[in-house]
């Protein structure tokens, strides 16, 4: 196998002496591929890259590191598919309020729970994955959090509220 390039520029650095770094034009130029012979090496995927049947493979197959490194992968990906229900019951929350500030408050608010959730949802990724926070509270904690603004938006908005008290009976919000 061989490489054929035209009309082309070869720029060579040196890296011990840089005023030494050339820079060469061609018309044409062939490279020559050697392949070795022999199977080629497989590269061991990362955890983010795998499939979620390997996840679970890599869950029971016993290693402890690949254990808990598989498992706050699968978390993960349960935990961001939840967040948009929870980011809509927000929205709803916060959409029903009028504030004086009008769509330019509104905006400002959503850019802020979106940045907020990104940056608990990020760390508290990491930090479980590393072994400082455990599982649940890491993976899951930007969305318990949301879920518990979600809550407390719903009950101190005016319109909303009437439907909720009538529905659960007036228990859970009062």
């Amino acid at each position: 196998i061989q490489l054929h390039f035209t009309n082309g520029t070869v720029y060579s650095r040196n890296n011990v002496e840089p005023e030494k770094d050339s820079i060469s034009h061609f018309g044409t130029l062939d490279i020559p591929i050697i392949l070795q012979p022999g199977p080629v090496p497989q590269k061991i995927k990362r955890t983010v890259d795998k499939s979620t049947g390997e996840i679970l493979d890599d869950i029971s197959a016993g290693d402890p590191e690949m254990y808990h490194e598989s498992l706050v992968e699968l978390n993960r990906r349960m935990a961001i598919p939840l967040a948009p229900i929870i980011f809509s019951f927000l929205g709803v929350a916060l959409g029903i309020r009028t504030p004086r500030g009008g769509r330019g408050s509104g905006f400002i608010v959503s850019l802020a729970v979106s940045i907020t959730y990104f940056v608990l949802f990020a760390t508290g990724s990491t930090l479980s994955k590393n072994g400082v926070l455990p599982i649940v509270l890491g993976v899951w904690g930007a969305n318990i959090f949301l879920g518990i603004l979600a809550l407390i938006s719903f009950r101190y908005s005016n319109r909303i509220t009437c439907i909720w008290l009538s529905l659960f009976n007036r228990r859970f919000f009062i």
